[in-house]
C-alpha cells in the first residue's frame, strides 16, 4: 500500500521531521515500510505555456510548429500531439529542464524545424499514465507559472508491506496512518473535516432492506445537480501516486475517501433505483463494471434495486448502474460486510479489488457514516451546485461490539520487563485514542472501535501497544525467569526424519513436495479415474477440488513429469492424506515411494523396491515385514497380480505394487514403475527391537553358499521359516544371495541361493565339523522338499 506524505501532512504537522528517519521508526513500531519514493524530483523547469500559433509542418503527417507564451518569452517548438491547437494552456518543459524519462531538454531539429522546448503529456510530468496527447491546464492559469505551483508534484511516497497490515484494518487509509505517525512523533492529530449529516435529517429517505446477516450495516443517501466531470488536480495526483488512476469526479471522489479513511464506497447512477435491498445470491449471472458476465454462487451478497442486482457487495458494481460523465444524480453507498464472505466471493470470482482487500480485513462499521459525511464535505467543496436530495438511511443489522480491557500496572511491568512511568503509559494509550481511566492500581481501557474490530481484544495486546510506541529499542533485554522443562519427544517427527534420511542418503531417492489435493484432470487422462474424497469449497483450480486419500496418484504424476528427462529415478514423500468417516475427518501421514526405470524389468523393480523397504525397516525399527498376497485390490493403479500387502504381525501397514498395465500404457509403456504406500502413524507405533550385544567370536567363520530348487508356489517366507527349524550349534546365520528364474531350471521351479555362516565361540571349526553340518543341513532340507541344484 502506498501512502502520500503530503496527504499525511493534512492531519499531522511534520515540519522538522526527517522522513527517512520517520520511515524507520514506523517500521520498528507499526508496519514494515518496503520503499520510500521521492516523487516530482525529475520534473524541473516546467511551466504553464499558452499556445499562440499552431501550424502544420511541411512534409509531415502529424507534426505541428507551435509558438508558446511561457511568461517571460515566446518560444518555438515542434509537437506531434493530436490535440495541439491555438489558445490552450499546457505544461511546457523549457530548455535545460527535465521530465519523466528525459534528463535534459535540449534544442533539436524535427523535420527541419527548430524546437526549443517540449509540450508535455500527463505521463511526462509524472501526473498520470496518459501519453495520448499533451495535458491541458485550466484557462485561468497564468503562462510562466511553475507547474509545481499548479500540481502537487513534489511528494514522498512510502510503500508499506500489505502483509504487515493484515491485522490492522484501521491502517488501510491515510487518516489511520496519520494517527499512528502522530503517536510515534508526539505530534497533534488534526480532526478530519466532515459535513454533519443531521443537516439533512428532514429530507425524505431512501428505503433500504437488509435480508442477510452478512451485511452488518448499510447506509446511503442521494445527490442531485452534479455538474463537475474532472477531479481537482490535487486529488488526481494523490490518487495516481497511491496507485489508482483518475476516471471521473464521482468515481475519483469515492476512491479518494477510501484511501483517506479506509472505507470503500460505491456510487450508483440514481436513474430507475427505487429501493435498496441487500440479499444473498440465488446462483445468478451478473454483469460487473468491467463488462464481464459472472456466475455468482449462492450465498454471495448482492446489492439490489428491489430484487434486481446492481452490485456485487464489497467487490464491484454492476454495469447497468455505472456512473458516467453524463451522470448528474447518484445514490451513494457506504456499508460494512462480513469479512469472510467478501474474501470468499473475491477469491471464487478471481476479482480482488481495492474495496474487497479492505472489506476482508474486518472494517469498523463506525466508518460507514464517517465516509458519507466526508463525501458530502468534499462534494459540496468542489462542486458548489451539487445538492443533497435525501436524508441518511443507516440500517444496522450486526452492531459493532465494544471492548473494554482492565489491566494492572504490575501486569504491564512484568510482561515488558521494565518499569515505564505511569504517565507515559497513559500518554501513549491516549495518543492512540484509547480512553483510559484509573481505578485504584487498575487501568480501565476502552478500546476505540476501529481497533476492536479485529486487533485489540486481550491484555497482551495493550502491553504490545505500549511497548511498540515506547520503542522496543528502549527496552533493556533481560533473560526470562522461567522454569526449564524437558520437552516431550515427538516420536512421529523423529520416525519421519529417520525414514527421510534413509531414503535420501542410503537409498538415493529424491524427496518431493506436493499439495494435499488430487489433480483430477491428470487422474482421468492416465486411467486412474475420479477418486472419492472430500471436496474443497474454493479450489485454486477446478481440477484440484478433491482432498487426497492416497499418495500414489501424486507420485505417479511426478513420475509422468520426469519420464522424458530421466531413464531411471526414485521419488519419495511423506504427505498428509485425509478420509471422511462417520461424519468426521481422519487425517494421517502417508509415505509414498516410487522407483522407475526404462532399463530394468518390471519384476526386478518390484524386488528392488522390496529390498529398499526391508532395509528401511531394518535400519529404523530393526524389524522384518511379511509380504502377503493382495487379494483385495481397491485402487485402479495397483497391478491385479504383482502386488502385496505389507504386514507387521497382524497390522497392515500398506501395500506395494507395480503399476497397473492400463495406467502404465497411458504414461509410458517402456517405463517400469514400482511403488508403495505406508501409513506412518502405524509405523511410528512399532517399537524398535533392541538386539542384545553378542561378543564376536575370536575364531574364524566359514561362509557356505547353497542353491536350492524351490517350487514357484512356495513362498520365500515359508522357506526361511523351514530353515529356522534346523538346529545346529555351529550354524550362526543365513541370508539371501539371489533368486534365479531363467533357463536351465525344471518347469515350475526357481533357484534360490542362500549363504550359510558357520562358526564357534570356543574353537576353530574342523573340516569334519563343517562337512558334517552341511550334510545334516542338506538332509534336513531334503526332508522338507527342497533339493540342491548342484
Amino acid at each position: 500500500m502506498r501512502i502520500s506524505i503530503n496527504w499525511i501532512k493534512d492531519y499531522v504537522d511534520l515540519s522538522g521531521i526527517d522522513i527517512d528517519k520517520l520511515a524507520y521508526k514506523f517500521t520498528m513500531s507499526t508496519a514494515e515500510i518496503e520503499e520510500v519514493y521521492k516523487m516530482g524530483a525529475d520534473v524541473k523547469n516546467v511551466v504553464a505555456g499558452k499556445i499562440l500559433t499552431c501550424e502544420p509542418v511541411e512534409n509531415s503527417k502529424k507534426l505541428h510548429k507551435l509558438t508558446v507564451d511561457v511568461g517571460d518569452e515566446t518560444v518555438q517548438c515542434v509537437c506531434g500531439a493530436p490535440n495541439a491547437r491555438e489558445g490552450i494552456i499546457v505544461p511546457f518543459a523549457k530548455l535545460g529542464g527535465s521530465v519523466v524519462g528525459m534528463d535534459k531538454i535540449e534544442h533539436v531539429k524535427l523535420a527541419g524545424v527548430d524546437s526549443y522546448g517540449m509540450c508535455c503529456s500527463g505521463k511526462e510530468i509524472g501526473f498520470s499514465d496518459d501519453h495520448s496527447g499533451i495535458m491541458e491546464l485550466p484557462e485561468e492559469v497564468t503562462p510562466g507559472t511553475d507547474i509545481k505551483e499548479i500540481l502537487e508534484l513534489d511528494d514522498t511516497i512510502i510503500e508499506i508491506d500489505n502483509k504487515s497490515l493484515t491485522n490492522r484494518p484501521d491502517l488501510w487509509g491515510h487518516y489511520g496512518i496519520a494517527r499512528e505517525i502522530a503517536a510515534i512523533t508526539g505530534r497533534k492529530l488534526s480532526p478530519m473535516p466532515f459535513k454533519p449529516l443531521d443537516t439533512y435529517k428532514n429530507l425524505s429517505a431512501i428505503p433500504v432492506e437488509i435480508q442477510s446477516d452478512k451485511c452488518h450495516r448499510y447506509a446511503c443517501m442521494s445527490f442531485d445537480n452534479i455538474t463537475r466531470k474532472i477531479s481537482p488536480y490535487r486529488m488526481q495526483v494523490r490518487l495516481f501516486y497511491c496507485g489508482m488512476r483518475a476516471i471521473n469526479f464521482l468515481v475519483d471522489l469515492t476512491n479518494y475517501i477510501m484511501l483517506d479513511i479506509g472505507q470503500p464506497m460505491h456510487a450508483f447512477d440514481r436513474k430507475g433505483i427505487e429501493q435498496i435491498v441487500v440479499r444473498e445470491s440465488r446462483g445468478e449471472k451478473f454483469v460487473t463494471l468491467d463488462n464481464t458476465e459472472r456466475e455468482v454462487e449462492k450465498g454471495d451478497l448482492f446489492i439490489c434495486n428491489n430484487d434486481t442486482p446492481i452490485a456485487l457487495a464489497g467487490v464491484m458494481g454492476g454495469l447497468d448502474s455505472e456512473v458516467t460523465d453524463e451522470t448528474k444524480s447518484i445514490i451513494l453507498e457506504s456499508a460494512n460486510f462480513d469479512a469472510a464472505t467478501i474474501r470468499k466471493t473475491a477469491a471464487k470470482l478471481g476479482m480482488r479489488t481495492e474495496a474487497s482487500a479492505r472489506y476482508e480485513k474486518t472494517l469498523d462499521s463506525e466508518y460507514v457514516p464517517q465516509a458519507l459525511a466526508r463525501f458530502v464535505h468534499l462534494l459540496t467543496k468542489y462542486d458548489s451546485g451539487a445538492t443533497v436530495s435525501s436524508s441518511v438511511t443507516d440500517e444496522i443489522k450486526v452492531p459493532q461490539e465494544s471492548v473494554t480491557i482492565r489491566i494492572t500496572r504490575e501486569y504491564i511491568d512484568k510482561y515488558i520487563g521494565q518499569q515505564i512511568p505511569l504517565d507515559r503509559i497513559i500518554e501513549i494509550l491516549t495518543s492512540l485514542k484509547f480512553e483510559v481511566n484509573m481505578l485504584g492500581n487498575e487501568l480501565i481501557i476502552d478500546v476505540p472501535t476501529y481497533r476492536a474490530s479485529k486487533d485489540i481484544s486481550i491484555k497482551a495486546d495493550i502491553v504490545e501497544e505500549i511497548s511498540r510506541i515506547y520503542g522496543f529499542d528502549n527496552i533493556t533485554p533481560k533473560p526470562t525467569d522461567v522454569e526449564l522443562k524437558v520437552l516431550d519427544v515427538n516420536t512421529l517427527r523423529d520416525t519421519e526424519h529417520k525414514v527421510k534420511e534413509f531414503l535420501a542418503y542410503e537409498a538415493g531417492l529424491s524427496e518431493t513436495h506436493s499439495y494435499i489435493w488430487y489433480d483430477n484432470k491428470f487422474n482421468k487422462e492416465v486411467g486412474i479415474g475420479e477418486l472419492p474424497g472430500m471436496k474443497l469449497v474454493s479450489p485454486s483450480a477446478p481440477e484440484c477440488s478433491n482432498i487426497r486419500e492416497y499418495m500414489a496418484p501424486t507420485q505417479i504424476k511426478f513420475a509422468e513429469e520426469n519420464r522424458k528427462n530421466f531413464d531411471e529415478f526414485g521419488l519419495f514423500e511423506i504427505g498428509s492424506v485425509a478420509t471422511f468417516k462417520n461424519d468426521d475427518v481422519e487425517e494421517h501421514k502417508e509415505l509414498g515411494v516410487l522407483i522407475a526405470s526404462k532399463k530394468v524389468s518390471e519384476s526386478e523393480m518390484f524386488f528392488k523396491l522390496k529390498g529398499i523397504i526391508n532395509k528401511m525397516f531394518d535400519v529404523i525399527k530393526n524389524v522384518s515385514l511379511n509380504y502377503v498376497e493382495n487379494t483385495d485390490i481397491k485402487y485402479t493403479w495397483v497391478h491385479p497380480v504383482k502386488s502385496a500387502k505389507l504386514m507387521y504381525g497382524d497390522v497392515e501397514l500398506g501395500y506395494m505394487t507395480v503399476l497397473h498395465p492400463k495406467v502404465k500404457g497411458n504414461i509410458d509403456k517402456k517405463l517400469n514403475i514400482a511403488l508403495c504406500e505406508i501409513n506412518m502413524f502405524k509405523v511410528n507405533e512399532i517399537a524398535k527391537k533392541i538386539e542384545k550385544f553378542v561378543e564376536p567370536s575370536k575364531y574364524p567363520e566359514i561362509n557356505y553358499d547353497l542353491s536350492l530348487l524351490v517350487k514357484n508356489e512356495v513362498k520365500f517366507e515359508t522357506l526361511m521359516n523351514d530353515i529356522k527349524g534346523f538346529i545346529s550349534p555351529i550354524m550362526i546365520g543365513t541370508r539371501l544371495v539371489e533368486i534365479y528364474t531363467g533357463k536351465g531350471l525344471p518347469e515350475g521351479m526357481r533357484s534360490i541361493t542362500l549363504n550359510f555362516k558357520w562358526g564357534s565361540n570356543d574353537h576353530t571349526l574342523t573340516s569334519e565339523e563343517v562337512d558334517s553340518g552341511k550334510a545334516e543341513l542338506l538332509k534336513y532340507l531334503n526332508s522338507k522338499g527342497y533339493e540342491s541344484r548342484y
